[in-house]
């Protein structure tokens, strides 16, 4: 197993502010079981450099950072049946790209 941490990166819009709030409640608890530490939740990107993927600084997207303990245990979650119905409503609720990149042992 590695040692390095592992990071989701989203970029993310509500599509719908229901199920989005219903989301943003149940998701951290399960998120938290996995290991997992919001670092920014819902930020609004400064753009530095290029469009962020053709998006303007205004479209309304945000930037979440979950960090993990390791690429395995961020996979485990993502797919795990405890993630799976608040996955299913995060796809009705938002418009989202998402990665996952591991990080470097420390």
């Amino acid at each position: 197993m590695s040692t390095a941490p592992a990071y989701f990166i989203l970029i993310r819009k509500v599509l719908d502010p229901e199920p989005a709030q219903r989301y943003l409640e149940g998701a951290g608890p399960v998120t938290q079981e996995y290991g997992g530490e919001y670092l920014a939740r819902g930020a609004t990107p400064t753009i530095l450099e290029g469009d962020l993927m053709g998006l303007g600084a205004d479209d309304g997207y945000a930037v979440v950072i979950v960090r993990f303990p390791s690429a395995e245990r961020a996979q485990e979650f993502y797919h795990s049946d405890a993630y799976r119905p608040w996955r299913d409503i995060a796809q009705q609720a938002f418009h989202r790209q998402m990665i996952m990149v591991e990080g470097i042992a420390g």
